[in-house]
């Protein structure tokens, strides 16, 4: 606000159908108490009684800001004002200080010397707005001199200083540390300190993000004190972290209990079960013979049903497995497992679908549209869960009334992308037209798809990229062909989700539609595509602080419909046409001096497919193959660029489909949304699934998903015998 502007009314509070004017003068005087100069102003004004009556309605009221508020309340306090009316009520709120003993320590040096050991005045004003607790207590308290529960409460002895002087200069002057957050969260939460709460719980959230040991550490303290807001946050960041966080030295130090309702809950974020494995032998290896009676309902906790063959040899070959008889019979025996070996996990877990049920995942895959053989573009979208390897189906006329995620409009070769949780289709193509709209979804309010602001050209074949909250579109094609270009695009246009509309920038250096594009570290990067004449195996990167495009070295092979992604420090070009044929081949690019360089091969030869990171892989999903025949696919293999390229078969597409659009959602609770109840199915010997007709489902052709071709290399069967005995 600015105090010394001209205007006769800055604010007017309205109460009981009349109004006050605060002149300039008198919010000076508010905001600078220690200036004589505005305070001999206020007096030749000769404010009449009502007005700075009317002044403290409106600061009880909260319609000034917090500085004007702070600095009218010292004012009021070091002034006269036996000639307002209610004088002695104002003086009750505001013409004392209040006494709070104060205590030697870090946060002493911040305040007065002569408050240091003895007490310490605070406003008693400055306290009330504070402090919800101080507020009550000086209400109804005749003492001026507050003691608080320093017995009981050893935090508030601790860091009563700090509090105090964040009360007196704000909460800019208190200093959130490791060693002190966790008795400032305490004291703030104790004292109903709303701003400082939340400053606090802040900085333990972002520590805990970096610190697991430290997360542990508040999560184990959180249980012995009802803390609970401190509590799901450290356990929420511990599952998130769940194969970094069993590795910290405090992790065999929690009690059986923590250990054991960690290991049952479903939300640890964990790729295999080996690690659920690993954390419970740690905790038990410290102190094997105080420790071993709790053996068995820890490795109980292991999903067996959700192992593979080999991870299940490496569990059947683990020395410590040899302790448990019982457990150890029965993996030798699965699955012809005998009733009696199965009452160990009857007695360990609530049910035996525990044991197959799969984890619930933070971070999934969703993937609009595709060109389909039979149909065209497709309206549909489809969530991969990489806990239960199988995709769930959202389409219009799908049977899920509670989501309408599946209302998405035709749309193939657009991009997408999901920024502050909303995810945008943008460009594209119906069957029919190019599009220059772009379809908005938020992902958390689920209110429906809605139109965001439309972009300054059509666009199909686009490549997309975001950095931070602004989002690129990049050249494809405008559905015109009578330019030179055959309507292909060099442009560049951006957005942010903060505006409404799109603004060009600067062009590329080259034509492209068919091209990939990504983020990485603060640049776009855009390689291959096709110009209408010829395929590209030129790349380029666009600075935003300069608004220039620069060449890059070149990749080894033209590509057309290529993938590009970003992961790690890294650039991955992925698939494509390069002319002649499709490419199996992936290039990375790392460093200029490094150029592109081989990286791994996909399993079939692909382009016009789509991509997302998961889990520290590239999910490739659908495309058009010439490999060993030509046609839509309705494969998805996961690339490990740090498995020498590998490859990993994971369950195939509801449908056939290229020219997709993808992206990644983060949030197990968000995905939950999404997943219905694809969060039980698995192909895993240990789980009878229900009918659809059982759950309540329509038994839609698209909605149920097969099995991955060669699953049955992966999960054992189970027999029709174990199936009874399981019911």
């Amino acid at each position: 606000m600015d105090y010394s502007s001209s205007g006769k009314m800055l604010v007017s509070v309205k109460k009981q159908r009349r109004s006050i004017v605060l002149t300039p003068a008198l919010i000076a005087s508010a905001n600078n108490p220690m200036c004589d100069a505005a305070q001999n102003s206020i007096v030749r004004n000769n404010l009449r009684r009502q007005t700075l009556s009317r002044m403290f309605e409106a600061v009880d009221s909260g319609l000034l800001t917090s500085d004007v508020k702070r600095g009218f309340l010292e004012f009021a306090s070091t002034t006269d004002l036996s000639y307002v009316t209610g004088a002695r009520q104002l003086k009750t709120l505001c013409g004392h200080a209040v006494q709070v003993p104060a205590f030697s320590g870090e946060g002493a040096q911040q305040l007065p010397p002569s408050t240091v050991g003895s007490v310490c005045p605070v406003h008693s004003l400055l306290m009330a707005e504070s402090s919800s607790f101080f507020d009550a207590l000086i209400k109804y308290s005749r003492n001026s001199n507050l003691q608080l529960p320093y017995g009981e409460c050893g935090f508030l002895k601790q860091e009563i200083n700090e509090i105090l002087n964040a009360m007196i200069n704000g909460e800019d002057a208190i200093a959130v540390r490791e060693d002190n957050c966790v008795d400032l969260y305490q004291a703030a939460d104790y004292l109903l300190y709303q701003d400082l709460r939340v400053k606090t719980l802040d900085y333990i959230k972002e520590q805990c993000t970096r610190n697991l040991s430290l997360a542990l550490d508040i999560w184990a303290f959180s249980e012995v004190y009802y803390l609970p807001e401190l509590n799901g946050l450290a356990f929420d960041q511990i599952i998130r972290s769940f194969p970094r966080a069993i590795q910290e030295s405090l992790w065999p130090q929690l009690e059986f209990d923590m250990v054991h309702r960690l290991l049952s809950h479903p939300g640890i974020n964990c790729s295999s079960e080996l690690a659920v494995l690993d954390a419970a032998l740690r905790w038990l290896d410290v102190d094997w013979p105080k420790r071993s009676a709790h053996g068995e309902s820890l490795l109980s906790c292991v999903r067996l049903g959700l192992m593979n063959t080999r991870e299940l040899g490496v569990l059947m070959q683990h020395e410590m497995l040899s302790r448990f008889p019982s457990l150890l019979a029965l993996l030798k025996s699965f699955p012809n497992v005998p009733p009696n070996l199965l009452d160990v996990y009857r007695r360990n877990s609530d049910n035996l679908a525990f044991a197959s049920t799969p984890r619930e995942p933070h971070e999934a895959v969703m993937l609009f549209g595709g060109w389909c053989q039979e149909f065209g573009p497709r309206a549909a979208c489809q969530v991969f869960n990489p806990r239960a390897n199988t995709w769930t189906m959202w389409s219009p006329n799908a049977s899920r009334p509670s989501n309408d995620i599946g209302q998405v409009e035709r749309r193939v070769y657009s991009g997408c992308l999901v920024v502050n949780d909303v995810l945008h289709l943008i460009g594209g193509f119906d069957g029919e037209r190019a599009l220059n709209t772009v379809s908005c979804y938020n992902l958390k309010t689920q209110a429906g798809w809605y139109e965001g602001s439309c972009m300054i050209y059509k666009r199909y074949y686009v490549c997309c990229a975001s950095i931070g909250s602004q989002m690129f579109a990049i050249g494809g094609h405008s559905g015109e062909t009578q330019d030179r270009c055959g309507g292909r695009l060099d442009s560049v246009e951006k957005t942010s989700v903060d505006d409404n509309s799109w603004l060009p920038v600067s062009s590329m250096r080259t034509v492209r539609s068919d091209a990939g594009a990504a983020a990485l570290n603060g640049r776009i990067y855009v390689a291959g595509g096709f110009n209408g004449q010829q395929y590209h195996d030129t790349a380029e990167v666009y600075d935003p602080a300069t608004d220039q495009w620069s060449f890059i070295s070149r990749m080894n092979f033209c590509r057309g419909g290529v993938s590009l992604v970003a992961m790690g420090n890294t650039l991955y070009a992925i698939g494509g046409n390069d002319g002649q044929s499709r490419l199996a081949v992936v290039e990375a690019y790392q460093h200029e001096s490094e150029g592109w360089v081989f990286s791994g091969r996909l399993r079939r030869q692909k382009s016009n497919l789509s991509t997302a990171v998961l889990e520290g892989g590239i999910m490739v999903m659908g495309g058009w193959s010439d490999q060993p025949t030509v046609g839509i696919l309705s494969t998805v293999e996961k690339f490990n660029p740090t498995a020498d390229g590998a490859t990993e078969q994971l369950a195939d597409l509801s449908y056939a489909a290229s020219a997709t659009s993808a992206c990644t959602i983060a949030g197990r609770e968000l995905i939950k949304r999404y997943l219905g109840n694809q969060l039980l199915r698995a192909s895993n010997p240990w789980h009878v699934a229900a009918s659809p007709a059982a759950a309540g489902e329509a038994a839609a052709p698209e909605e149920i998903n097969s099995e991955p071709e060669g699953s049955t290399d992966t999960h054992f069967i189970q027999s029709s015998q174990d199936a009874d005995l399981l019911s």
